[in-house]
């Protein structure tokens, strides 16, 4: 639906073409059994967000963070959305600073707001350094109230 800066279709055609669907599928899943219903999406999401919640959905999976969209800022402008991902894998190539870095703020605002779990897109690259791996699962568990 997204890709690197913004949503591949128009708010407006995602309106007219895409929401009434969302919307059929949103109380088909509930009618069923869904407590909650998700979406999977890739890229900057930020203006498919507001449209989602209009549909039904509650939240979303990954959060790629090299869409150059700042998740923080996602969690501050839809505070009952729900978010799993968010987690630059990038860093874990790098080092101990960066994952620090990308992990203590997000973990101590999030954690507080609570509608997060914390994850890296996809999954972990091969380039990225075990002991950066575990240092990121400890900031996480360091960081949880």
């Amino acid at each position: 639906m997204a890709y690197k800066t913004a949503s591949m279709v128009s708010p407006e055609m995602f309106r007219n073409k895409f929401l009434p669907r969302y919307r059929e599928l949103v109380q088909e899943a509930k009618s069923i059994c869904a407590e909650k219903v998700f979406v999977d999406c890739d890229g900057h999401i930020g203006q498919l967000i507001p449209l989602w919640i209009e549909a039904g959905v509650q939240g979303t999976s990954p959060v790629e963070q090299a869409s150059e969209q700042c998740l923080l800022d996602l969690a501050r402008t839809f505070p009952e959305f729900v978010f799993i991902g968010g987690l630059d894998k990038r860093v874990l190539s790098r080092d101990k600073c960066a994952v620090e870095a990308e992990v203590i703020p997000k973990a101590k605002e999030l954690f507080v707001r609570g509608g997060w779990i914390p994850a890296v897109d996809h999954a972990v690259p091969a380039d990225a350094k075990f002991e950066n791996f575990k240092y990121m699962i400890e900031l996480l568990k360091q960081n949880w109230p």
